[in-house]
């Protein structure tokens, strides 16, 4: 668990059990379901690792 995530799970473990709900209700309520996919992270990756690599396109050659 990173530091950050163990600093949260601390302030959420010292919460009442209504604190709690409240923040966990908010959680949902801003969690989105866009949800990398394999796929998605090894496409990621290989870009990553092109422009690591400067295989770039200069920004003039894209249509926007």
């Amino acid at each position: 668990m990173s530091p950050r995530t163990s600093q949260v799970a601390a302030m959420f473990d010292n919460m009442t059990e209504q604190e709690q709900a409240l923040i966990f209700a908010l959680m949902l309520r801003l969690a989105t379901d866009d949800i990398a996919t394999p796929e998605d992270i090894a496409a990621h990756e290989e870009a990553m690792e092109a422009w690591r690599k400067g295989k770039t396109v200069p920004l003039g050659s894209v249509a926007l």
